[in-house]
């Protein structure tokens, strides 16, 4: 029997810490640690953006992708007003990397594209799984509050779907 790949990824900076102190961290993401793929992007609140995504954020991309590691892309997890919504098309609009969907409204961009879904989005059944992956869906990251019984039913469908799966196994939720 083949076993399936198994790959560590590094989930989006949840942290509000200063500009150059995420941007070291996510140096020496790139150049020491054995992660596969890194998540970048403010996914707490877009007030937040200005102060590093702007400076930062493409540096940061490229070291990362430098070092070996995949980057993906991570949308805002709650999307309340107009600047929220241009945020996320801009995200959803990038062509170089993968983009990660956390809120629904990222969706109305990515249908048809090839895109993963984040945490944030609730993925708790089957059904929503096969919905997403015949939108473009091609890696899932589950909610952390899922039992067990619940991971291994989704694991099967993902397999059987031909897409990817994430849980978190260390971390803060939010």
């Amino acid at each position: 029997m083949k076993m399936a790949t198994s790959e560590l990824s590094m989930g989006p900076l949840i942290f509000h810490w200063p500009a150059e102190q995420k941007r070291d961290f996510w140096f020496r993401m790139a150049d020491e640690a054995p992660v596969d793929t890194v998540y970048l992007g403010e996914t707490i609140c877009s007030k937040r953006t200005p102060f590093f995504d702007d400076p930062h954020l493409s540096e940061v991309a490229t070291r990362l992708q430098r070092a070996g590691k995949k980057v993906v892309w991570s949308t805002l997890s709650e999307v309340m007003i107009k600047r929220d919504r241009k945020i996320v098309a801009d995200t959803c609009a990038q062509e170089d990397m993968a983009v990660e969907a956390n809120d629904a409204s990222a969706l109305f961009h990515l249908s048809g594209k090839p895109h993963r879904i984040g945490q944030a989005l609730n993925v708790y059944n089957e059904e929503t799984m096969q919905f997403l992956t015949s939108k473009g869906a091609t890696h899932f990251c589950l909610a952390p509050e899922l039992p067990q019984d619940s991971l291994a039913v989704l694991s099967r469908s993902a397999k059987r779907l031909g897409v990817g799966l994430e849980v978190q196994v260390f971390g803060r939720v939010s």
